[in-house]
């Protein structure tokens, strides 16, 4: 077969250089191999600078409800303590933001009353409130009330989730009545809740999340924190005394609204009203 002159190397002639397979010349017109283009590399790096976002981001989201956790758990404790202290605007101020507190007061005002008493929105509120915290009868029977708080607990922070916590705070209902000698399950109270309210759990919890998004809030602005405690109220020579764990009132619910914390009392709330409920025979 033909060849190819190579050119000498070192002084040293190569000869002629015979074909391969008879089409591709090894020489100075044989094509290069193909250079690799580095497409896998890329990939590789995306793949890895995508993993590298999603671990910070998740990180990220650790620490934030590790800070909301922390600020909630913070909230709930200095709100015990201004209900022992007995600070109503305070206890207020903590509760519902002005801006909120308008838009319900503006919502339901009509329905629950307030109007027929002047309040029709926060600052009509206040001023009232201020006006009875300086009334002689207010002091005086603020003066002989006294309201302990004791081994009060701060645990656990969770996500809101309506419908779970309706269903849990059922059970806890259900667990607080058994505790005080009657017996009812979680089951019956659950068909009598819906009986009364004539909607199912899972209705419920979409009229919450509707009426909670009504107020420009979201699920994920709630959190649940644990709580427990026991409370001692004395009056006039009377004493009540509400220990969480027999009540029911194992949380309170905290939420952001425009960058701040607030309070909902979940747990004083339910313990008082239970209280009450059994006092009268309910």
């Amino acid at each position: 077969q033909p060849g190819v002159n190579m050119p000498q190397m070192n002084g040293m002639p190569m000869g002629n250089m015979p074909q391969m397979n008879g089409n591709i010349p090894m020489g100075a017109d044989a094509p290069q191999k193909e250079k690799k283009s580095g497409k896998g590399g890329k990939i590789a790096l995306i793949a890895i600078i995508a993993f590298v976002l999603v671990a910070g981001l998740a990180v990220g989201a650790y620490f934030l409800f590790f800070s909301k956790s922390h600020k909630a758990k913070k909230l709930t404790k200095e709100y015990f303590a201004a209900i022992e202290d007995k600070d109503i605007s305070g206890l207020i101020e903590m509760t519902i933001p002005k801006k909120l507190a308008n838009d319900a007061l503006k919502a339901y005002g009509s329905e629950i009353g307030t109007d027929r008493y002047g309040v029709t929105d926060y600052d009509s509120a206040m001023s009232m409130i201020k006006q009875v915290q300086a009334s002689d009868q207010y002091k005086e029977i603020a003066g002989s009330v006294k309201i302990e708080i004791s081994n009060l607990k701060v645990g656990k922070v969770s996500k809101f989730d309506a419908e779970d916590y309706i269903n849990n705070f059922v059970g806890d209902v259900a667990k607080a009545y058994t505790k005080q000698g009657k017996t009812i399950t979680k089951a019956e109270l659950l068909e009598k809740l819906e009986n009364e309210s004539e909607m199912k759990v899972s209705e419920m919890a979409k009229y919450v999340e509707k009426t909670i998004e009504q107020f420009g809030l979201s699920s994920k602005d709630i959190m649940v924190v644990e709580v427990s405690f026991d409370a001692k109220i004395s009056y006039n020579g009377q004493t009540i005394n509400i220990k969480s764990e027999e009540s029911a009132a194992n949380n309170m619910l905290v939420y952001k609204y425009d960058g701040k914390y607030y309070c909902i009392p979940t747990a004083p709330i339910i313990a008082v009203t239970l209280y009450m409920s059994t006092m009268l025979g309910y």
